[in-house]
């Protein structure tokens, strides 16, 4: 089954900014967008996975006084954050201010702003949304 099959993905337009000096750049990302059905498969198998491993770990001796709970609480957590994220940005690129050179923008959680490396100059960089900017 694709888990991204009950989700939209969009491209959405973004502002990339270094120094207050330099004009800001154009850059996309790619945000996909939950609905309930898909929240709840995510969040569920992710629980899944943590408490199968948490089972997995039962017979191990030592280990298992600290990877189980460990495991088991993690799961709890994860399942939890996952239900609650409508959105994620799957990634995109953009064009450095200060390089001028196309970096790619990381997946990460879909909020704005949020800051990134140029892979190329290695300046710090602040992405918004085009939108708001």
């Amino acid at each position: 089954m694709d888990a991204l099959a009950d989700s939209r993905i969009e491209t959405i337009p973004v502002k990339i900014r270094a120094t207050l000096e330099k004009p800001p750049t154009n850059g996309k990302v790619e945000v996909v967008t939950f609905d309930a059905k898909a929240r709840s498969r995510r969040a569920l198998k992710i629980l899944g996975m943590c408490w199968g491993m948490a089972l997995l770990c039962i017979p191990i001796p030592i280990i298992h006084f600290t990877v189980l709970p460990t495991l088991l609480i993690a799961g709890v957590v994860l399942f939890v954050r996952m239900s609650g994220q409508s959105s994620q940005i799957l990634g995109g690129e953009g064009t450095c201010p200060e390089c001028r050179k196309t970096f790619r923008i990381a997946k990460a959680d879909h909020r704005f702003p949020m800051d990134e490396l140029c892979e190329h100059c290695r300046t710090s960089v602040s992405i918004s949304d085009a939108a708001t900017a």
